[in-house]
């Protein structure tokens, strides 16, 4: 298993217990490691969903800056695939 994967694996474990900043902070190490392309893109597609789910966190909350601000780091993650 690549130092890629492993990143990959554990940004899941917290995407699925829903800890987001965490999940988002291992995608970003996947993304950056070496290893195959397609652990890069799965790595990145996820942390823009992570991004995604803290900007739902956050209207919910009614602080719509803080979630317009992680919309739009989410869209400039899926713009990089």
């Amino acid at each position: 298993m690549s130092r890629a994967d492993w990143y990959l694996e554990k940004a899941c474990e917290f995407y699925k217990n829903k800890k987001f900043e965490d999940a988002i902070k291992f995608f970003s190490k996947a993304a950056e490691g070496i290893g195959e392309e397609n652990v890069k893109v799965k790595a990145l597609c996820f942390k823009a969903i992570s991004l995604y789910e803290l900007g739902i966190q956050c209207a919910k909350k009614q602080s719509f800056e803080e979630a317009k601000q992680k919309f739009d780091e989410a869209r400039k993650v899926f713009d990089q695939i």
